[in-house]
C-alpha cells in the first residue's frame, strides 16, 4: 500500500462556501461544523456559508473557520478510509490541523489555541503597519542578502515562506517591502503584494509571540501518532515536548514548506492529500515529481482518491480473503522492525519466545476478545524488547489495529493505553 501524506493548507486558502457541498451530505463534516460552533460559541457554518469574502478574509474569522474545514475534511477522509498516514503537515495555520490528526491536540483545544492566536496576530497587525511580498523566481539565497540589505532601524525585511523553489514570500514592514520590492523590479524578478493586514512570520510578530507563549503554555500536548513535521524545521518532531516552543517561534518564524515537501519525498511517500479548502498545496507539490498530489476539496481528486486507496469496507474484505488477523500481522510488524538490543538472552527471553507464543496462537486460530490481547501483549514485548521507539510503537498499533479492525473484537482498545 502506497504511504500517504496529509497536508493541512493554511490562512488565505479561504472561500466564501467552503465545505457547504459536503457539510450537506456527510454528517461527519457537519458534526465538526456544528461542534466548532459551540466550543467558539459563534455560527461556524454561517461564517463560512454565508458572510461576505471581507468578512470571512479578516484574520480572526479566518483561522478558525480553516481549522474547522481542514478538521472537518480530515475526520470524514479517516472516517472512509481509516488510513494511518505516514506524516501530516500543515502550513502556518495548517499545522493545528495536523495536530489535531495525530492526536497531539483535541479539536477543542485547537480551536481556543487557534482562536488566541488569530487575535493576537490580529492586534500585532494592527499596530506594526506590516506588508508581505511574494517573490517568484528568484534565489533563495538572493531573497536572503536583499532582505538585510533592506533592513535597517526600524525598517524590517524578513523571509515568511519557503512555499517551493520558485516561490518565495518575505515579509516585513511597509518601508522595507517597498524597497525590496524596487529591487525585484529592477532585476526584472517577478514580485507581487500580498493582500494581508500584517508582517506574519516575522519579527514584527514578537508581541504575539510572547502573550501566545503564555496562552500555550496552559495547554497538554500528548504524543503523536505519527510524524508531525514542524514548520519552523522542515523536519519531524522528535516528540511533544517541542511542539509548543515551536509554535510560538512559528510566529517571527519562516514557514518551511519547501523543506517540509523534501522531507516528505525523502521519506518515499508517495500520495500527498490535501484536506482544507482549495488546492493551495496541491500547486506547490508540483515540483515534487515522485509525490502525487490531490486536494480532497475537489470532486475529481476526491473520486481518483478511492480508485487509488481501499476504503474501510475493501480493506477488510482483501484482509479476510488474504486471511489476514491479528496474530498473523502482529507477527508481520515483530520481524519487520529494527531491532537495536545486542544483549542475546534478553533477545532470547523478550523477542523470541514471544513471537513463538504469537506463531501458536496463529497456528490455533482461535481470533478472540482474549486472544487478541494476548497478541498485542507479545507484540508490545517484542518491541520493547528490540528497542523500538514510542513514537513507532504508536505507528505500528495504529496499522495493527486499523488494518484488522480491532475496534470490532476489542470494543473499549486503546493503543495510547497499550503503548504507555
Amino acid at each position: 500500500m502506497r504511504k500517504v501524506a496529509l497536508l493541512f493548507p493554511g490562512q488565505g486558502s479561504q472561500y466564501i462556501g467552503m465545505g457547504q457541498e459536503l457539510f450537506k451530505l456527510n454528517p461527519v463534516v457537519n458534526n465538526t461544523f456544528v461542534e466548532a460552533s459551540e466550543v467558539l460559541d459563534r455560527d461556524i457554518a454561517k461564517l463560512c456559508f454565508e458572510s461576505s469574502p471581507e468578512v470571512l478574509t479578516q484574520t480572526e474569522n479566518a483561522q478558525v473557520a480553516i481549522l474547522t474545514m481542514n478538521v472537518a475534511l480530515y475526520r470524514q477522509f479517516e472516517s472512509e478510509y481509516g488510513i494511518m498516514p505516514s506524516a501530516v503537515a500543515g502550513h502556518s495555520l495548517g499545522e493545528y490541523a495536523a495536530l489535531v490528526a495525530s492526536r497531539v491536540l483535541s479539536f477543542s483545544d485547537a480551536l481556543k489555541l487557534v482562536e488566541q492566536r488569530a487575535r493576537l496576530m490580529a492586534e500585532a497587525a494592527a499596530n506594526s503597519q506590516g506588508a508581505m511580498l511574494a517573490v517568484i523566481g528568484a534565489d533563495e539565497a538572493l531573497v536572503k542578502q536583499y532582505c538585510e540589505q533592506a533592513s535597517g532601524g526600524s525598517t524590517v525585511v524578513a523571509p515568511a515562506n519557503f512555499n517551493a523553489g520558485d516561490q518565495i514570500i518575505v515579509s516585513g514592514s511597509v518601508d522595507g517591502i517597498e524597497a525590496i520590492q524596487q529591487y525585484f523590479d529592477d532585476l526584472n524578478i517577478k514580485n507581487q503584494r500580498l493582500r494581508v493586514s500584517g508582517a506574519f512570520h516575522s519579527p514584527l510578530m514578537q508581541a504575539a509571540a510572547d502573550h501566545f507563549e503564555q496562552e500555550i503554555a496552559k495547554y497538554t500536548f500528548a504524543e503523536p501518532v505519527c510524524p508531525v513535521i514542524s514548520n519552523v524545521t522542515g523536519q519531524a518532531y522528535k516528540g511533544s515536548s517541542e511542539i509548543k516552543q515551536l509554535l510560538v517561534d512559528q510566529l517571527v518564524s519562516p514557514v518551511c514548506w519547501r523543506q517540509t515537501m523534501d522531507y516528505i519525498q525523502q521519506e518515499c511517500i508517495s500520495l500527498a492529500l490535501e484536506l482544507g479548502p482549495g488546492s493551495v498545496l496541491k500547486k506547490l507539490a508540483k515540483h515534487y515529481y515522485a509525490v502525487e498530489a490531490l486536494s480532497y476539496d475537489l470532486k475529481a481528486d476526491r473520486e481518483h482518491l478511492s480508485a487509488l486507496v481501499m476504503n474501510r469496507s475493501e480493506r477488510a474484505q482483501f484482509n479476510q480473503e488474504q486471511n489476514i488477523n491479528v496474530f498473523n500481522k502482529c507477527m508481520a510488524v515483530a520481524v519487520s522492525t529494527r531491532n537495536t538490543n545486542d544483549d542475546i538472552e534478553a533477545y532470547e527471553r523478550g523477542a523470541v519466545q514471544p513471537y513463538n507464543a504469537l506463531k501458536a496462537l496463529n497456528e490455533a486460530g482461535d481470533v478472540t476478545a482474549d486472544t487478541a490481547q494476548q497478541a498485542l501483549s507479545l507484540l508490545k514485548t517484542i518491541l520493547d524488547t528490540k528497542g523500538v521507539s514510542h513514537h513507532e510503537q504508536l505507528q505500528r498499533f495504529n496499522q495493527v489495529a486499523d488494518e484488522v479492525q480491532l475496534n470490532t473484537l476489542i470494543t473499549d482498545f486503546s493503543v495510547s493505553e497499550l503503548v504507555g
